[in-house]
């Protein structure tokens, strides 16, 4: 038996596939950090997974890194910045002349 690691999509895995190979005991073990349908509706296929006693599910974390929240920080300056950076058409940062 193995142990399966999805840190991708959700969509990657058949889900109800996965739960019947941990419930027939052909897979030991499932660590997720997505599933098709986010958050799990009751009683769904995903709900049962993230619920199955040898599955360890995390709340997409897997893309969390100090390197990725910097680029994420970054990104958000730039968009800010560049939302509110005044254009030759239009000199009034806030898009409404006259106003600041």
């Amino acid at each position: 038996m193995g142990h399966l690691v999805n840190t991708s999509r959700g969509g990657l895995i058949a889900e109800s596939n996965l739960l019947a190979a941990l419930d027939g005991g052909d897979l030991a073990y499932a660590s997720l950090d997505a599933v098709l349908e986010e958050p799990p509706g009751p009683g769904s296929v995903a709900c049962h997974l993230v619920e199955h006693p040898r599955v360890t599910a995390t709340p997409r974390m897997a893309f969390l890194s100090s390197r990725s929240m910097d680029a994420l920080r970054e990104k958000a300056a730039r968009t800010l910045r560049d939302l509110l950076r005044p254009t030759p058409a239009d000199p009034s940062p806030t898009g409404v002349m006259g106003e600041v």
